[in-house]
């Protein structure tokens, strides 16, 4: 099911390789002006041109662009995994690197916590429900991620760590190590100092396991509703306007930037 699915990700990103240029994949993330906030959010996160932007309608009020700029149902396979997935920026200590599997565990141990037990546990995994009820992630560990044989890098999303708790491996957590950031990415969105950043897309969509702490000291990109979330911030599908400024709901106002 996932290669299926991913396969599909990249059969979009092909169809769309006519858009912006994607940006380099490792390197320090350059903002791409003639894409929207939440299109820059899937290639910060290491999938350029996988979402397609909506236009910018000059005549129709920022409130109603923010309704168009909303992915619609039917795309949301195609843009798997990131309508799974998390987007955290998190500062790195001294000496250590972004791509770290240690520096992972860390960050998520941080920002992250095990979710509560669904109401209705007949919804609930059985293998699950003593994890969840205890809440406990004594023993969580990270490594470097390997594909199963028949498996393809493109196909899994070039995850690049595997997290999880010992006797729990099928609800693993997923992640991508994507690039070092240093803080300028995004701006006012973000507000962060300069500095030294790990970028990383988090994967636990398999019971969901784990979710950001609701006070998570660092920013999270969450797909939420069609748009990405950030903080109080809302950043729709919608590209520039004719003057080449962005839509952005900032505390729920809507400004271009």
């Amino acid at each position: 099911m996932i290669r299926s699915i991913a396969l599909a990700g990249l059969a979009c990103t092909l169809a769309l390789s006519g858009c912006a240029t994607a940006p380099d994949p490792h390197g320090p993330y350059v903002q791409e002006p003639t894409m929207s906030w939440a299109w820059n959010v899937t290639a910060y996160a290491g999938y350029p041109n996988l979402i397609r932007d909506n236009p910018y309608r000059q005549q129709v009020s920022l409130e109603d662009q923010e309704r168009k700029g909303i992915m619609l149902p039917g795309s949301l396979v195609q843009a798997y995994p990131l309508t799974r997935a998390s987007v955290v920026t998190a500062p790195l200590h001294d000496g250590e690197d972004y791509d770290d599997a240690e520096v992972v565990r860390r960050v998520l141990l941080e920002q992250y916590e095990v979710r509560a037990p669904r109401t209705d546990l007949a919804h609930e995994e059985v293998r699950l429900q003593p994890l969840l009820r205890s809440r406990n992630l004594a023993g969580f560990v990270c490594h470097d991620y390997q594909a199963p044989l028949l498996v393809t890098t493109v196909s899994t999303g070039a995850y690049t760590h595997e997290c999880l708790v010992p006797g729990f491996e099928e609800f693993s957590v997923y992640v991508k190590a994507v690039r070092e950031a240093d803080g300028s990415e995004f701006g006012p969105i973000l507000g962060l100092s300069p500095g030294r950043y790990t970028v990383l897309t988090v994967r636990s969509d398999l019971g969901d396991l784990l979710i950001p702490r609701p006070l998570a000291r660092v920013p999270i990109f969450q797909f939420k509703d069609g748009v990405y979330v950030v903080n109080s911030n809302e950043l729709p599908f919608v590209g520039p306007d004719s003057a080449g400024k962005r839509l952005v709901f900032l505390g729920g106002q809507p400004r271009l930037l």
